[in-house]
């Protein structure tokens, strides 16, 4: 997968999938990368914020990371 996101850095959807597969597989610190970047391009997607906050989350104690997060 990652090498399809070479391919193509702006699908959104191939995106999506990827950061949700890696969130899933505790990957957070990948996850974090791509989420980060996809924040900035759209800042008020549900979607992107979830997995920006759960990257966030598997990356930092939770007592930390919720002071980033939007409750």
């Amino acid at each position: 997968m990652s090498k399809c996101m070479e391919l193509e850095p702006n699908r959104n959807l191939g995106l999506t999938n990827y950061a949700i597969m890696l969130n899933t597989a505790k990957r957070y610190k990948e996850s974090f990368e791509i989420t980060t970047s996809f924040v900035e391009k759209l800042p008020s997607s549900p979607v992107v914020l979830n997995l920006h906050e759960a990257a966030l989350a598997g990356n930092l104690p939770f007592e930390e990371a919720k002071t980033f997060l939007t409750l």
